[in-house]
């Protein structure tokens, strides 16, 4: 499993719940902490402002971008698409919007027929619910790779998880600590997001008792899934990177993780998406 960091906090102001801004100087230690790193992929869209303009500036060829698109117009995806291919090395090319996809049809297969001539390695999707994959299998649309959802509280796509793997599909998993929600001190939740305070203290309650921070023992979830290849995970300054980091490296817990597996936490599915959140 490959630890992915994602750019839209780079790229975007407000992004999440956190709403953080983050300034030009804390953006460049981001970004001189990653090339330090071991890091080798980044999660980047052409959707998370000048995320692509930064990383261009200190892109080194070890970079393997997870690069999501949305439709610019038609008349020009392929130079549109040719000029990212061109300015980053891809290791896989995502519709960013399932809508995009499924409204483009053609558009897929075209693009799926000229990978090697494009010189994607990896096309497919990003994804917020099962359903969604299901229609495209429904239209012989078969990605290469999906990213999608996936935490202790969100775990709709978990069932298919062996079946999505018996098609060849890579699967890549984002939002595994919820937008910054399932790791935050229960009394700072926002008043909307409430109804996650009593998961939220029991996860800081297993966490405090096995001596491990609430990003690893998120992380331990995650990785004792074998179906899993890739985690991405949002960075806000050079600090939290470095402590995912090591949280991510760390032998699992499996104390801390049976703990974890007793509770239980029924998710509304109106906050799956990010976009729904500032609606409520």
């Amino acid at each position: 499993m490959d630890l992915v960091v994602g750019t839209a906090q780079i790229g975007l102001n407000n992004y999440g719940i956190s709403n953080v801004n983050i300034d030009e100087t804390s953006r460049t230690n981001v970004l001189k902490e990653i090339t330090k790193s071991k890091i080798k992929f980044l999660d980047i869209s052409n959707a998370y402002g000048q995320a692509l303009s930064e990383v261009k500036k200190i892109q080194k060829p070890k970079f393997d971008l997870i690069m999501k698109f949305t439709l610019p117009d038609k008349e020009e995806i392929f130079n549109y698409l040719k000029n990212l291919i061109d300015d980053f090395s891809v290791s896989s090319l995502l519709f960013h919007r399932y809508e995009d996809l499924i409204s483009s049809k053609e558009l897929w297969h075209i693009l799926y027929s000229k990978k090697t001539q494009l010189g994607i390695k990896k096309l497919g999707v990003s994804l917020y619910n099962y359903s969604e994959l299901s229609n495209l299998l429904s239209h012989k649309i078969i990605p290469d790779v999906i990213e999608i959802p996936y935490n202790f509280i969100d775990r709709e796509f978990e069932p298919y998880f062996k079946e999505i793997k018996n098609k060849n599909i890579e699967i890549i998993v984002r939002s595994i600590f919820l937008q910054g929600i399932l790791i935050k001190n229960e009394k700072r939740l926002p008043n909307k997001l409430l109804c996650f305070s009593t998961i939220v203290k029991k996860i800081n309650q297993i966490s405090l008792k096995h001596n491990i921070s609430p990003n690893k023992l998120l992380f331990d979830f995650v990785k004792q899934n074998p179906h899993i290849d890739k985690v991405v995970i949002g960075i806000e300054n050079e600090i939290q990177l470095k402590e995912n980091i090591k949280a991510f490296n760390e032998i699992p817990n499996i104390n801390a993780l049976n703990d974890l597996m007793e509770l239980k936490f029924p998710l509304n599915k109106k906050y799956k998406k990010i976009n729904n959140w500032k609606k409520l």
